[in-house]
């Protein structure tokens, strides 16, 4: 049996060739398979640095970015496991993390690394599989197991995160087909798909059967007579026998739910519209301090208790801890608290996350890591995007499980929420029915927020006499993939002026982004479009071509007319 993951990082600290970590009970020790570098699992700070630069300097005043060898993560794992086979490993478990599935050039899309696995069985001029090949297949690997987790997605960009997982699922289930390694006379093969936000057969084939582009949305159902706690069904999937499994369960003997809200009327005035701006920091600044009030009962009372405290704004999060610091006599990072969001060191997070009282997260750190300790979630409900950032949230109550004896005891949930009401008159009666429709505004977003909690927990929540179904799902989209020069240099402003905002007085902060901005608004971007596929051109288009990319040349200075490509002598047959 051996293991094997990668990551970007990994692979960067590598000079950019194909690296993967293993774990193995026969191999040891540095190998290499072909072009991919295997390094035992426990040998990471080994790797040297990368000597990788993204950005070649041509001459003094430009800069081009420079082409890319670096092997992305994708293709060094499917790299990996073709070699592996290939060498005799029959019992492979590979995982690996990926954002999403992006586009490459042309009509590809870094899912085309995953059929190196199996580029063997399949005959790409007649675009078949060669039987005998699969024959051969079989014989060394009977069971495929292909596992998608968290397939609505995850929020890890910061700006307008769009999901994919989708995408990767109908391109793994054609690709299967295509190569004929679905065909149940060679093979095991089973695709798992695994998502908290997807617990009904009706919202799987709704969301799940197309790669239409679609906006974050909250299903509604009414909700069958009967829910069980853990449930099976029989369906057709894509003209492919399906099974859904579903559990309803939340890991606490009782779970205790607090709603806080903080509504604050305000007369309309047109020509200060300043005052809204101010008189919202208000409203925020006293919700900081219901919260931090209600955290330092729980440390007070509760020493021996974890809590999770999440908010979405990062700045508010930093002030926050700030007057915790100023209030506590001792509030120490990595010894009191830990910060995980889109920013931190996810391996520093696995270290002192049993070790730390209070947990403080973003919607960034809202999967993938648990903490099996945690008694107490305190939750600043965001009022935009709100139906990803409902499925956040339902993800976020969550995180405290792991601990048998703990998950057998009482937990507690407190959710904040805050609401600026606009009147426009001084008639009492108009005053009146502003504030009854903001009341009536926060009712709806905790009824949705409280029937979406009962749903994940016992398949169904209450409204009225009724009962309904309520699934907040992400969107489904794609990202391109890699990043360019110029979006590099503007996530780089966009995080030194967060950096700068969240107190840091670091003069050097302020005046990196400030001569980046006065850089960037005198910089000229080229962008050439790269070819990989030979096509057929006219060769009296071409000299046309070549004409006005000469004329341009000499039309500027010495230097543009260096650059000028060398020439190449012409065939016409």
């Amino acid at each position: 049996m051996i293991t094997i993951n990668t990551n970007y990082t990994l692979i960067n600290h590598n000079d950019g060739k194909a690296t993967v970590q293993y774990y193995s009970n026969q191999l040891q020790g540095h190998f290499t398979l072909q072009t991919v570098d295997f390094i035992p699992q426990n040998q990471f700070t080994k790797v040297r640095s990368s000597k990788y630069q993204s950005v070649v300097r041509k001459t003094a005043t430009r800069l081009q970015q420079s082409d890319s060898n670096q092997k992305g993560v994708l293709y060094s794992m499917s790299e990996a496991i073709y070699n592996l086979l290939n060498a005799g490993n029959r019992n492979i478990i590979a995982t690996v993390a990926i954002q999403s599935r992006g586009k490459l050039s042309g009509e590809e899309d870094t899912l085309k690394h995953f059929e190196r696995i199996f580029r063997d069985v399949y005959n790409t001029i007649e675009n078949k599989p060669i039987e005998a090949k699969l024959e051969q297949l079989a014989q060394k690997v009977k069971h495929i197991f292909i596992a998608i987790d968290e397939i609505t997605g995850d929020r890890v960009a910061e700006a307008a995160p769009h999901r994919s997982g989708v995408e990767f699922l109908l391109g793994i289930s054609q690709l299967l087909k295509r190569y004929g390694l679905s065909d149940p006379n060679y093979f095991n093969t089973k695709i798992i798909v695994a998502d908290a936000s997807i617990i009904n057969v009706d919202i799987i084939q709704q969301h799940l059967s197309d790669k239409i582009a679609e906006p974050n949305k909250i299903f509604f159902r009414k909700a069958p007579s009967i829910n069980a706690c853990l449930t099976t069904e029989s369906f057709t999937f894509n003209q492919t026998p399906a099974i859904a499994i579903n559990t309803n369960s939340y890991p606490a003997n009782k779970l205790h739910i607090t709603y806080k809200t903080l509504i604050q009327s305000l007369k309309f005035q047109q020509k200060k519209k300043k005052i809204y701006a101010t008189k919202k920091f208000d409203l925020e600044q006293q919700t900081q301090t219901e919260i931090i009030n209600d955290l330092e009962t729980i440390l007070l009372n509760f020493p021996q208790d974890q809590v999770i405290v999440y908010i979405q704004d990062k700045t508010r999060l930093t002030n926050l801890i700030k007057t915790l610091q100023s209030n506590r006599i001792k509030f120490i990072p990595e010894q009191d608290y830990i910060e995980i969001h889109a920013d931190c060191d996810q391996q520093k997070a696995q270290i002192y996350k049993d070790q730390v009282q209070v947990i403080f997260m973003t919607a960034s750190a809202s999967r993938g890591l648990s903490f099996p300790r945690v008694k107490h979630i305190l939750i600043d409900l965001p009022r935009f995007e709100i139906e990803a950032n409902l499925m956040e949230v339902i993800q976020v109550i969550y995180r405290g499980r792991g601990n048998p004896q703990i998950d057998r005891e009482d937990k507690y949930l407190i959710f904040y929420l805050n609401e600026q009401a606009v009147y426009y008159l001084e008639d009492e009666d108009d005053r009146k029915y502003s504030l009854q429709e903001s009341k009536l505004n926060v009712l709806n977003f905790l009824i949705i927020l409280h029937v979406s909690i009962k749903t994940r927990i016992y398949g169904y929540g209450n409204i009225a006499e009724e009962n309904y179904m309520m699934i907040p799902v992400g969107g489904k989209s794609i990202f391109s993939a890699g990043e360019s020069l110029s979006n590099k240099i503007k996530t780089l402003i966009k995080s030194l002026k967060k950096e700068y905002r969240q107190g840091n007085d670091d003069l050097r902060i302020q005046q990196a982004f400030r001569q980046l901005e006065e850089l960037m608004k005198t910089t000229d971007i080229t962008i050439y479009e790269q070819e990989s596929k030979t096509t057929k051109l006219s060769y009296l288009k071409l000299l046309d071509d070549f004409r006005l990319a000469f004329l341009n040349s000499i039309d500027g200075n010495l230097n543009t007319l260096l650059n000028f490509s060398k020439i190449q002598t012409g065939y016409v047959l």
